[in-house]
């Protein structure tokens, strides 16, 4: 598991247990239908609250991800292009070099 992977793991643990514990807390507490009636709706907008906070974290995360690998693909694009211009550098000189040792020669 990725370091990324287990703190959402972590972050989804806690927030069922937060679930759960509410759940209880309130069925005890709570005798008024109604009233229960607007906790839990109130609790599913927190918990929906919860899971956009977590994909949104998710796709931050993945955007940044796919950042990183355009920069390095960038990078790799940029030093191939670099080796072949020091090839074409190298392959003139060494075609001056031979023409220039075929000249003494002659």
């Amino acid at each position: 598991m990725t370091k990324f992977s287990i703190l959402n793991y972590l972050e989804i643990s806690v927030l069922w247990e937060f679930v759960i514990i509410t759940w209880a807390l309130f069925i005890i507490i709570v005798k008024d239908t109604k009233k229960l009636q607007k906790i839990l709706e109130n609790l599913q907008f927190i918990l929906n609250m919860s899971w956009v906070y977590i994909h949104t974290k998710i796709i931050i995360q993945t955007f940044k991800v796919n950042q990183t690998l355009t920069q390095l693909n960038q990078e790799l694009y940029f030093k191939i292009n670099l080796i072949k211009m020091k090839i074409k550098w190298f392959q003139m000189n060494f075609q001056k070099r031979l023409n220039f040792i075929i000249l003494i020669i002659r």
